[in-house]
């Protein structure tokens, strides 16, 4: 056979995590490239200023060539740095150790810097004027460790302050992340829990007097908590949601046959705007549980969503008159969605309740389309 096993022993290797890996380490580099030069291109306009005092004058150019020199020499000591740092992390108040530590290392820094910068220097030099009349080495040398090494000294200090200073705020805003999904992933677990109470005492109520009619109900609920086990986020397009609340309607549909009229208007162009996962679904419940429509007319659920300026306001109303359970504005579901968006989003978004008037209950929630939480 032409396609059996050991037909074609030569199996290509992918080539595609290596590439990754590479553009990451030339980007990461490049950004220290870049930090690394904006210090020492400070520096540049005194360096001119100085070489055009001077009896042998080097140019601009070999004053640009030398700052890129300096500044690759800093790029190559950036690795030391961070291992420095991450074995010998700053905080305060120091101990001598770490002190002693950076202290060596900076001066291991500064004599390999400068003794690169004095070689690459001299070359440079004799590239670009070859009959340049050069010092001898024990001035140059002189001259290196007087002159750039307490700046080196200086340089090493105020980088890995610098670099300290940037780790802690990233370890912190990590941390305050991580406390807030952490706040997020307990909100979102009250949620499924109350809703499946609720739907399974809704259905048992029915199970004795139709028992057909509680079996199909059973199958939608089944269909909603498989829908509810794929979610791979707490956050999800809003298509995603619509369809989920739209399983959620589906067995409480069973339930309550031509007694629920629902309508819905979401705009498909909104669909991929992201939104917190079951953002509706304690919304619509509310306006199930909570209300009871005026004398024997059906209960009718009108759910909508549109842009308003830079926000998403996504608005859940009935016909019913609210009654006492709902008539706070904020049980479980709601006060549920309030402190996950608050948490999300901070002072951006609202929810606001208009309960216990004649007509319409209704809940509107707002939110900021540009923002991904």
């Amino acid at each position: 056979m032409a396609d059996s096993i050991g037909a074609n022993p030569r199996i290509p290797m992918p080539i595609a995590p290596p590439i990754a890996a590479w553009r990451r380490t030339a980007w990461e580099a490049a950004r220290w490239w870049a930090v690394w030069m904006l210090p020492i291109s400070l520096f540049l306009p005194l360096r001119i200023m100085a070489d055009g005092m001077s009896p042998q004058p080097v140019g601009i150019v070999c004053l640009l060539l030398d700052a890129l020199l300096e500044s690759l020499l800093w790029l190559a000591a950036t690795p030391v740095l961070l291992a420095m740092l991450r074995r010998h992390p700053l905080q305060w108040p120091p101990s001598w150790r770490v002190v002693a530590a950076h202290a060596t290392a900076a001066i291991g820094v500064t004599a390999a810097n400068s003794v690169g910068h004095l070689l690459g220097g001299l070359w440079l030099r004799r590239t670009l004027q070859p009959g340049l009349d050069l010092p001898p080495w024990p001035d140059l040398l002189l001259l290196e460790a007087l002159y750039r090494g307490p700046i080196n000294l200086i340089l090493y200090g105020a980088a890995v302050a610098v670099i300290a200073a940037w780790q802690a705020h990233v370890r912190e805003h990590a941390r305050e992340r991580s406390l807030i999904q952490a706040r997020l992933d307990a909100l979102a677990s009250q949620i499924e829990p109350h809703m499946l109470f609720n739907t399974l005492n809704a259905i048992s109520e029915i199970v004795y007097r139709d028992a057909e009619r509680a079996d199909r109900a059973l199958c939608r609920l089944g269909d909603l908590l498989r829908a509810l086990m794929a979610r791979r986020s707490a956050v999800h397009p809003l298509g995603d949601e619509r369809r989920l609340v739209a399983q959620y309607l589906a067995v409480h549909e069973v339930l309550l046959g031509e007694r629920l009229r629902v309508s819905v208007d979401m705009p498909r162009a909104l669909d991929a705007v992201p939104v917190p996962s079951l953002l509706l679904q304690p919304l619509v419940e509310n306006a199930l549980r909570h209300a009871r429509p005026p004398s024997d007319a059906p209960l009718e659920v009108w759910i909508g969503a549109h842009g308003d300026g830079g926000h998403l306001v996504v608005t859940v109303r009935n016909n019913g008159i609210a009654t006492d359970a709902g008539a706070g504005g904020f049980g479980l579901g709601l006060r549920n969605t309030r402190e996950r968006l608050g948490a999300l989003y901070g002072d951006d978004a609202q929810v606001h309740c208009d309960f216990g008037t004649a007509g319409a209950g209704c809940v509107s929630v707002r939110l900021p389309m540009a923002a991904t939480p």
